[in-house]
């Protein structure tokens, strides 16, 4: 060929491809989904829910594809394949639709599996309140398009994945357990990644349902009113911190009884909201240390957050992170209350004894203020429902004037225990007759003692009012009953192995006992750390020493005196028999404390043998706390224990006119540790003051040798001449 015709013939070509342009080739999301035959269902849901043209607008997208046999399995996917199209109304859609936007994210993972511990994905579903009932008017965008804002306050739900051994999994709790296992490896395209899923995963259910479902939660579940738990269906973007089982378990039997009464809707749905915030969601990777949440009630939650574990309000956050539509939930290990919280009133004994009927009554006749007054003290002669079913027995009319007159009836000022009644002796009542001048009617009591069956023993006491008997004994609360209410098992056995069982039972200490020699009219206060604060504590150890188990109960035990007689005498300054002051037992029974905690340094049991026995409280504005008066220590408020609830005995042996040494439980954060001085700080300011009149005494000798010697060596000098004039 000539070479002017090969010249014309490759010009010719290069000229055709120029004009011919470049073809490019991308993988979509729906070019892997058609490339596998596991994935035709998946396909045909796109389809169904106009989801295709979505899937082809992201720039960067990650989708956990169920596999056709998990979308078998998975009846609302399934049934909706299998529905006519003219049967599926646009909020059937939508439900599919949102539950496959939580499959997908809107970026490229840059890798999978997880290498790094459990991860986090903001996903592409952003839930809502469903509609109640469901509306046929479509939804006022586009139904392809992902909308912000619904329920999690303009955040998208998220999405958790783990590898387990050699495995992953997604949709897994906070610590990367549970989840569903991936079916095939990762397949990328351009710009994104398909992950094959063995089961199809459901999107986060309302608070309300995961409540219900988590065990955990069963006894809130059990005493929550629909109304509170159809409040936590519907409220959008809560972070609540719900306390478990047994912290509940720690409250005295008759709160709970209370709680599970029809009568505790308003206190039920006041601990929820001071357990639960509003606003930006608190996840996790949020709960800063020393960072604080403000609740739906207006109370701060203290956040206290290590390497490895997290408190909020001094409770310790069990089950973390729990996803759902509308919020995100906490467990904890204890209620986050102020302390002397639901402290229990009169009315909630009366709810707690099935005298329910009783209560509605005294509310019905706006008498609710004999039994709600923590301050009122009064002798309560109250029916049982059950007694009042059985004997027929009944009220006059409600909203009458006979009703309120036979209530107040049923109440005698002042507390009347069984040694302080007589057979035949009347008491005031709270019904004040106009016959009676002004005065209160009087109720007879009667008492009589049964025969014992066993030799030395004391009959029991039957009392009767108004020829009416009394079922059961009078109730009585000791620091028994306190600690094991504030969940102090381990302070109890340790009280027992000191031998000082009779603080418990609310009995006076043996005659022969240290103790006995204070006098009486004592009250004892005991100082109670939660049982998670012994795990600083070698209590094998400690149990078998008991010199040590004693010294530790006896710094834990707070003897409350009677005052004396002249008040400016009223001064605990320890010695034998020290006196509280008048105004801090005042102080204390305005405050329904066991004791004044308002500054105040009180004695303990360890006083009498130790320098460092006593204690000394402090009121840091929204909490107390308590410490070892004068002990020197290294972590500065470390040292000191917070003040969490407390409860009072009424138990008493002393009473000055209207206020009593009674004493009780104080529930606190920490154990108080001993504290004994280290030699140098023992021993070193005597050893130091004892140097220093020495080294003045020693100095001081050396200063008048020193002036003795100047003087003995000083020439004396005689007048010029003398010697002649005397000579002549």
């Amino acid at each position: 060929m000539r070479p002017s015709k090969l010249f014309a013939l490759l010009f010719g070509s290069l000229v055709q491809a120029s004009q011919n342009p470049l073809t490019t080739y991308s993988t979509t999301l729906v070019d892997l989904l058609s490339a596998d035959s596991d994935y035709t269902q998946l396909l045909r849901l796109l389809q169904r829910t106009r989801l295709i043209p979505t899937l082809n607008k992201l720039e960067g997208s990650t989708f956990f594809a169920p596999t056709n046999d998990a979308i078998q399995r998975y009846s609302l996917w399934n049934d909706y394949l299998s529905f006519p199209e003219s049967e599926l109304t646009d909020n059937v859609n939508e439900r599919i639709r949102q539950t496959l936007f939580y499959h997908i994210l809107n970026y490229t993972l840059p890798s999978f599996p997880p290498t790094g511990g459990v991860e986090i994905y903001r996903t592409l579903h952003f839930p809502r309140i469903p509609v109640e009932p469901p509306s046929g008017d479509p939804p006022p965008a586009p139904p392809w398009v992902p909308l912000p804002g619904g329920s999690l306050n303009d955040e998208s739900q998220r999405l958790r994945a783990a590898v387990r051994e050699g495995k992953a999994y997604v949709s897994v709790d906070a610590f990367g357990e549970q989840g569903i296992p991936t079916a095939k490896d990762p397949v990328s395209g351009t710009n994104c990644m398909l992950i094959g899923i063995h089961e199809v995963i459901e999107p986060p259910s309302s608070l309300a349902n995961i409540i219900r479902g988590n065990p955990a939660l069963s006894y809130l579940t059990n005493i929550l009113p629909e109304a509170q738990m159809k409040a936590l269906e519907i409220t959008p973007g809560l972070t609540v911190f719900l306390p478990e089982n047994k912290a509940w378990n720690r409250l005295p039997r008759v709160v709970r009884l209370y709680l599970e009464s029809q009568f505790s809707n308003a206190d039920l749905k006041w601990i929820v909201g001071m357990h639960a915030a509003a606003g930006k969601l608190g996840y996790t990777t949020r709960l800063k240390d020393a960072t604080k949440i403000r609740t739906i009630e207006g109370n701060k939650l203290q956040i206290n957050a290590t390497a490895d574990t997290i408190t909020v309000a001094g409770s310790e956050l069990r089950q973390r992170d729990v996803y759902a539509s509308n919020g995100v939930l906490h467990t904890v290990s204890d209620l986050l209350l102020p302390p002397g919280s639901l402290r229990p009133n009169a009315e909630k004994y009366l709810l707690a004894l099935n005298c329910s009927t009783f209560v509605e009554l005294l509310r019905s006749s706006n008498l609710t203020s004999l039994v709600t007054d923590v301050d009122a003290e009064y002798t309560i002669l109250a029916p049982r429902d059950d007694v009042l079913e059985i004997t027929g027995g009944s009220f006059p009319d409600e909203g009458t004037d006979e009703l309120k007159r036979s209530l107040k009836y049923h109440f005698i000022p002042g507390r009347w225990t069984t040694d302080r009644l007589k057979d035949g002796s009347l008491l005031e009542t709270e019904l004040v007759e106009v016959g009676l001048a002004g005065g209160r009617q009087v109720l007879d009591v009667g008492v009589s003692t049964t025969i014992s069956s066993k030799p030395g023993k004391d009959g029991r006491k039957e009392l009767y009012f108004g020829g009416a008997g009394v079922i059961g004994d009078p109730m009585q609360i000791t620091l028994g009953n306190l600690v094991r209410a504030a969940g102090g098992g381990t302070m109890a056995s340790l009280v027992t192995r000191a031998g000082l069982e009779w603080v418990l039972n609310g009995t006076a200490p043996p005659e022969d006992s240290e103790y006995a020699k204070l006098g009486e009219g004592i009250g004892w206060t005991l100082l109670v750390p939660r049982d998670e604060a012994w795990k600083e504590v070698n209590l094998t150890a400690l149990w078998e020493d008991p010199k040590a188990v004693r010294n530790l109960v006896t710094q834990h035990l707070i003897p409350t005196f009677p005052p004396s007689k002249d008040d400016k005498k009223d001064r605990n300054k320890g010695g034998k028999k020290p006196r509280d002051r008048l105004g801090a037992l005042v102080d204390a029974d305005e405050n329904n404390m066991p004791l004044n905690m308002n500054g105040e340094t009180h004695v303990t049991a360890r006083s009498s043998f130790s320098s460092y026995g006593q204690i000394s409280f402090h009121d840091k504005g929204d909490h107390y706390v308590v410490g070892i008066t004068g002990a020197r220590g290294t972590k500065a408020e470390e040292d000191w224990a917070k003040v969490m609830v407390w409860g009072r005995s009424t138990v008493s042996t002393g009473k000055r006119g209207q206020y009593s040494a009674k004493g009780g439980v104080i529930k606190i954060d920490r154990v108080l540790q001993p504290y004994t001085p280290k030699w140098w700080i023992q021993y070193g300011p005597p050893a130091a003051g004892v140097s220093a009149v020495v080294l003045t005494i020693v100095a001081l000798g050396f200063t008048v040798r020193w002036l003795y010697k100047r003087r003995e060596s000083e020439p004396t000098y005689e007048p010029v001449g003398r010697d002649e004039e005397e000579d002549g």
